[in-house]
């Protein structure tokens, strides 16, 4: 019996990549490691890029299968992500135009939950999981993807989110199979503990999560102390990094309307393309080569010293945040998930070093940038 596709880019996905005046709804796909395809005469060549629609493309037959006897279920794929899939659509498309108070908003829980899955469904997430366990059992990877998918949504959430446009840019974004990327200036995509399949580490004060909404939107997930201080450690790990604790999300703090300009969609292209394992695609084939045109290939500088970092003139200094329920219980937490002790004198050291290389990081944003916008939200 033929295995059946299992997609580990949606094909819901890939079609929001698909230029509106597209005549066969394809995309232009590129592998990064073709295998010369032989031609009668002896001759080879090399089928790259080729036009292809997402129902052929990042998939793998029988990638999810789970063996039970004689029997092959494929219960991950219909079942699991196909409840992940049916969800995390409409929260991927409410995130791209989301305005606060203005649009509907995306409901979080199901958009992080898909972001969760779709870092480790991927062959790359696979190949990490199994790097971690030692092992390279699939259907043991599929169990750790299953139990672990969620691993990061509480330092997701407690991050500062941007959502970046190009509308007006010549190039748009492209697709990768690796989809939610991992990037951290301080560390570039060649160093041993960010080759296949790692990346830096979403606990480190610089890692920013890249997630390409579609070809015009790009969601930037950062640190809050990276944003805090411009000139920090990026490499040093974050206030109580953990996974899978109790926090909160303010959707009133998710910047939007910043617009890139070329070289900066061309840089966040050339990330995504590095962090790829084998497939990119894109709308149009000139923009499967952003290494061509990037002004430096220089992983600290890449689309300038303000590249994918937010305003930090847009985040406020929040401290703890409160929800009281109806029995009349209430529980709190400060900005780094904390349950909020204001007689711990490292927490109050702590506030009072931020809070001052905040305001110099804010005027360093001023002069370089001038003042902010009329009607520029604070928040």
């Amino acid at each position: 019996m033929k295995a059946a596709k299992h997609h580990y880019v949606p094909e819901w996905y890939q079609r929001r990549f698909i230029p509106p005046k597209s005549k066969d709804n394809n995309l232009w796909v590129l592998d990064l490691d073709p295998q010369p395809i032989p031609h009668p005469g002896g001759h080879h060549f090399d089928p790259n890029p080729r036009r292809r629609g997402p129902d052929g493309s990042f998939q793998v037959p029988g990638l999810y299968s789970l063996h039970l006897g004689q029997k092959v279920s494929d219960i991950i794929e219909t079942h699991f992500f196909g409840e992940i899939d049916r969800l995390g659509g409409p929260a991927v498309a409410a995130l791209s135009d989301f305005v606060f108070t203005k649009t509907p908003s995306p409901n979080v829980q199901d958009l992080t939950r898909y972001l969760g899955a779709q870092k480790m469904r991927t062959p790359k997430g696979l190949a990490y999981l199994k790097a971690e366990a030692k092992t390279d059992d699939q259907e043991y990877a599929i169990y750790l993807m299953q139990k672990l998918h969620l691993a990061y949504v509480t330092m997701w959430m407690e991050g500062i989110w941007e959502v970046l446009r190009c509308d007006h840019t010549p190039t748009k974004l492209i697709i990768t199979d690796n989809p939610v990327t991992c990037f951290n200036r301080q560390l570039p995509w060649d160093k041993p503990e960010c080759r296949h399949p790692y990346e830096p580490g979403i606990d480190l004060v610089g890692t920013q999560t890249l997630f390409p909404l579609g070809p015009t939107r790009l969601l930037v997930i950062s640190n809050l102390q990276f944003v805090r201080n411009h000139w920090i450690n990026g490499k040093s790990q974050r206030t109580n990094a953990r996974m899978f604790g109790d926090t909160m999300f303010y959707l009133g703090g998710i910047h939007t309307g910043r617009q890139m300009n070329e070289g900066e969609v061309r840089a966040a292209n050339y990330i995504l393309r590095r962090m790829a394992t084998k497939f990119i695609a894109a709308g149009e084939e000139e923009w499967l080569y952003p290494e061509q045109k990037v002004k430096t290939k220089v992983w600290r500088d890449l689309g300038g010293e303000f590249f994918l970092r937010p305003d930090p003139r847009r985040t406020g200094f929040a401290g703890a945040m409160y929800v009281g329920y109806k029995d009349g219980s209430s529980w709190g937490m400060d900005e780094y998930g904390r349950v909020p002790d204001e007689s711990d004198p490292n927490r109050k050291a702590q506030h009072d070093v931020e809070w001052e290389s905040a305001q110099r990081t804010k005027e360093y944003w001023e002069k370089r940038h001038g003042p902010l916008p009329p009607g520029s939200m604070l928040i």
